[in-house]
Order: structure tokens, then sequence, then C-alpha cells
């Protein structure tokens, strides 16, 4: 077993090392329409950092984990995208021009600076792991049941959330056959001021999702435990699950993010897993389709009356190589922050990040809005009150700290998610499982995304999680704080 697991650890370095210089030169060397060498430089310091410290290296034990998704984003933030931008071109998007070639290079070498920043903290938090365990193997932590009246109270709340955003079954009914009608009175109520009842929707909603996951991840261990096939409840408890989730105004990472990490689960818990997996994947799939072609019909009003001329539109406005730089907020978008900001002359020492991190909070939080990371872009955008363009996460630390605060900060993200790492690896049951998955991949979010949306997630959507500990910790059941020596990096 463990020179099979040296072999294929030997293959996947090979394989590094091939893929990175074949990506490296040709981003160097392609003839496109702009000059990213420091997309070469990007690709290559993302594999030569897994070559050099094997604490950092994809985990092939458990392939969907916390560190392995952390590579996943970042494979697609400095491979993806400079392949892309090579070979088919920068897309302007929403910019109201491009920034010069060498804003565009300055930007990807800052990623590459955070992602350097980030591995290094994920492997010091890893090593000091390892340096406080003791010699020897120890048992895994016992995931805590929670009770069936926790279980009951989660489902009270969300249904109770339910019941404040759609008023009963009625109107839930209508968001779910009529998303044209139900965007267009969105349309209308976006510059309504938040109510009492508005925001204890969004926070109690989340808790009927949680209790579907519960369930599923009670019926996933106890069918696992006695050899048996999971059958048909877990996808149905899962769809469930993703339907609750849905109800935030067809919000995709809403319901992505925790059927990606229930996948996950069942990739790490279930044996034959792929045949569980299927359901979970088309489920996605659908709604996936659905929200993106209703999301494009809120950015045009005039479709929604004509939902069939609305979903064509959908379909052939669609530019993958514009959604994939758009999405992953390519070097176009920093080139453009730094060129827009006279390269970081006036730093906001903090104001920025603070900022970003109280304007999701009710009332408390509107004076932040204005001096937010999101707000600041979009006015160098010239877009007045709409501000829906995203600048990932290491603008806002440079607009702040110049490339000091880029490298403290994702070094900090680094140490978060070497602990969700822990947390995940030392976890025996489903749920102890999904939950630092489903942590990791809302904080990695920050990779493409600005720290408003990780604060808001924080503040909004992640009260199961924070009453789920409460509650176990109230009952005694702390996990062990022990990791396997053989989980821990070398």
């Amino acid at each position: 077993m463990t020179t099979l697991s040296a072999t294929r650890g030997g293959n996947i370095i090979t394989l590094m090392v091939a893929t990175g210089c074949a990506s490296g030169t040709l981003i160097f060397l392609f003839p496109g329409a702009t000059y990213l060498p420091a997309g070469a430089v990007a690709t290559l310091t993302f594999v030569l950092i897994q070559m050099t410290f094997p604490g950092c290296r994809p985990n092939l034990n458990r392939p969907f984990c916390p560190w392995n998704w952390a590579l996943f984003v970042f494979g697609l933030k400095l491979v993806i995208l400079p392949l892309s931008i090579v070979i088919t071109g920068v897309e302007v998007g929403e910019l109201p021009h491009l920034p010069t070639d060498f804003a565009m290079n300055v930007g990807m070498l800052i990623s590459t600076l955070a992602f350097f920043a980030f591995a290094a903290g994920f492997w010091f938090c890893r090593r000091s792991a390892r340096v406080q365990q003791s010699v020897g193997t120890v048992e895994p932590t016992r995931g805590w049941v929670p009770p069936r009246r926790l279980l009951a109270a989660f489902a009270i709340l969300g249904t109770t959330g339910m019941f404040l955003a759609f008023g009963g079954v009625r109107g839930l009914l209508a968001y779910l056959t009529n998303p044209s009608g139900q965007l267009m009175l969105l349309e209308l109520s976006r510059e309504s001021p938040s109510t009492l009842a508005s925001v204890a929707s969004v926070v109690f909603r989340p808790f009927l999702g949680f209790a579907f996951i519960i369930l599923f991840c009670r019926v996933s261990d106890a069918r696992t435990d006695v050899g048996k096939p999971l059958g048909f409840t877990p996808p149905i408890l899962a769809a469930l699950a993703a339907m609750s989730f849905a109800t935030f105004n067809y919000n995709r990472g809403s319901f992505v993010v925790p059927i990606v990490a229930l996948v996950g689960v069942t990739l790490n818990k279930t044996r034959r897993s792929w045949r569980q997996v299927v359901p979970l994947l088309c489920l996605l799939l659908v709604l996936l389709s659905v929200s993106t072609t209703y999301r494009f019909l809120r950015g045009h009003v005039d479709l929604l009356s004509e939902p069939t001329q609305g979903f064509s539109s959908a379909v052939h406005g669609f530019a993958f190589q514009e959604t994939i730089q758009e999405y992953g907020c390519g070097p176009q978008r920093l080139g453009f922050l730094l060129e827009a900001t006279h390269w970081g002359g006036q730093l906001h020492f903090g104001q920025t990040i603070i900022s970003a991190l109280l304007s999701p909070v009710p009332i408390l939080g509107k004076p932040f809005r204005e001096a937010n990371g999101v707000t600041l872009f979009n006015k160098t955008l010239n877009r007045g009150d709409a501000a829906d363009q995203l600048l990932p996460a290491e603008g806002e630390l440079f607009l702040d700290f110049h490339l000091l605060g880029v490298a403290l900060g994702f070094g900090c993200l680094g140490w978060i998610v070497g602990n969700l790492q822990s947390a995940f690896e030392r976890s025996n049951s489903s749920f102890e499982m999904f939950m630092p998955l489903y942590a990791s991949i809302w904080i990695l979010f920050s990779v493409i995304g600005p720290l408003e949306v990780l604060s808001q997630i924080l503040i909004y959507f992640f009260w199961p999680i924070y009453v789920y500990y409460a509650c176990r910790r109230l009952t005694g059941a702390s996990p062990q704080k022990t990791l396997k020596a053989a989980n821990l990096p070398n």
C-alpha cells in the first residue's frame, strides 16, 4: 500500500511538472493579442510550491477536501484564466476600458503573491498541528449526533423563515412556478428598506436546508455503517435542501455550495460513491441552469413577460470565455483598479476591510457601505448606485496595506483553511465532514470575490452552524483535538 501510494504521488508530481511547464511555455510564447508573461510566472509558481512542499500537494487519500478545493480555485485563477486570456483574448466585460498590459501583468503577479502567502499560511498551520501531536496513532473524532429536538428546532425556524419570506404555501409555489413574475416584483421592491421581518426571513431560512442536510448525513451514516445501499432517501433529502436554499432570489451560490459539499461528503464516506453522486450532480445541473437563466432575465427586465424569448436570449447570450474571466475576476479587473487608484498611492489603512466586514450588518452596517471595496471599485467604473461588479479580495487588501496587506491577509486565510482541513480529517461522521467543506468553499470565494460577500455569508447563512456548535458544547460533546499522524504533512 505504501509503495502504491508513493507511486501515485510520484505520478502526480510528474504530471504537475509537465502540465505546469507546458502551460507556462504556452502562456509565455503564444502570439496572442495580450502579452501576459506574468501568467507563466503564476502557473509555474502554482506548480513549484506543490513540488517543493509535500504538505501543499493534493490530498490523494481524500480527493474532495478543503485543501484540494483551494488548489482547484487557485488553479482556475493562476492557470485557466491566463490560458483563456492568451488564447481567446481578454474580455472587457463591464469595465469602461481595458487597462494596459503592464497593469494586467502586475495584477497577475499580485494574485501570485496571494497564493504564495496562502500556501505558506496553510503549511505553517499544518506543521504546527503536527508538532503538537504525540507520536502514534489516535482515534479520529466521533461526530456528535444532534438530538431530535434540535432537528425539530431547525425545521421550525426554517419554516418560520419561509413564512416570513413568502407569506405561506401559495407564495412559495408562486415563487417556484412563476419565476418571471417573482423577478418583476423583486425589481419593483429593490429600493425598499429592509424590515425586521425581511432580515429574520433571511436568517431563519437556512435552518430548514440544514435540517434536511443533517437528515441526509444521518441516513448516509446509518446505512454505510451496516453496509446497506443508500437508496433514494438521501437524494430526495438533498433535493429538498437544495430547493430550500434556492429560495434566495435565485442566487446560485446559496444552493451550489451545500450540494457541492454533500458531493464531497458522499465521495469520502460511501463505497461506490459515484452511484450516489450522479443524482446530486444532475440536481445541481438542473438548478444551476434554471437559476442562471432567471438571473439573466433579472438583468433584462424587458424579457420577463416573455419567458420563452428570455430563455432563448439567455442561451444565445452566454459566452463561456467571458463568463470564466468575469466570474474568475481576471487580472484585467485588478489591473483596472490599480490604474484607477494610482497604484495604491493613497492607502486606506484598514478602512476598506473593516467596511467590507461590517457593511452587510443590518442597520448598523449602513454607514460603512460607502467605503467598502465593492463600492469603491464601482465608483471607478462610474456605475453610480449599481454597485454590482465585484473585485477580488486582494484588491481590497492592496487598497488598505499595499502588498503587505495581500501577503498577511492571504496568509491568515491559508491558516484558516489549514484548520478546516484538520477538522475535516479528524471527522468520522458525515455532518462533521460537511461543515468544514461547506465553510471552506465559502471562505475560498475570497480568492475570486470581495470580503463583503464572505462577511454576508457568515452573518446570514452560518447561524445553523453556530447553533450546532453551541449545542454540542453545552451538552459536553466537544470533539477531540487530535489528528492521525498519517493525515498530517511531512
